[in-house]
């Protein structure tokens, strides 16, 4: 089977990129709307929604880590990708300290939002999470692909670094 992509797999891939994310949106607006109270048992810390978005991560974090043994080019990224993938599926679920049923040490509870073992709750660090997701995001997705392809410098540049667009 040849690993070219041919235009209707593109289409279907964007199609499903675009129609998922919306349909979920367009649930979860009906149920806080209609049945707020499912909303809010799916939400939940500690929730399907907060267990399915670690479990999410983590498989991401395993195939990349496969990836990794099978290319070449750009192992140093998927390794990156990798340890960043894995290591939000253990914030998200406090590293299991409440499935193992750990206390948080004194310090990190006086210093933790939530008073859990967490660092993305650190006090200082929690006001600035998602600002600096959303840079990470905006830099992978939208930067990095729009510089190599319209500068040149910077496609010369990524090509060195192996750099997955």
């Amino acid at each position: 089977m040849s690993n070219i992509r041919t235009p209707t797999r593109n289409k279907r891939q964007f199609l499903l990129a675009i129609v998922a994310p919306a349909v979920a949106a367009c649930a979860c607006t009906y149920l806080y709307f209609y049945h707020n109270h499912v909303l809010h048992w799916l939400a939940v810390e500690d929730g399907p929604f907060e267990w399915m978005t670690a479990l999410f991560y983590f498989c991401a974090s395993i195939l990349f880590a496969i990836s990794m043994r099978c290319r070449h080019i750009g192992r140093l990224w998927l390794l990156g990708l990798a340890l960043l993938c894995f290591t939000v599926a253990g914030e998200e679920v406090s590293w299991g300290q409440r499935v193992v049923g750990l206390d948080t040490s004194k310090a990190m509870e006086q210093s933790n939002v939530q008073s859990e073992f967490s660092f993305h709750n650190l006090e200082g660090i929690h006001q600035h999470v998602r600002e600096l997701g959303l840079l990470v995001v905006l830099g992978i997705c939208v930067f990095v692909p729009a510089t190599h392809r319209f500068v040149t410098l910077l496609r010369n540049f990524y090509e060195r670094l192996e750099t997955p667009v």
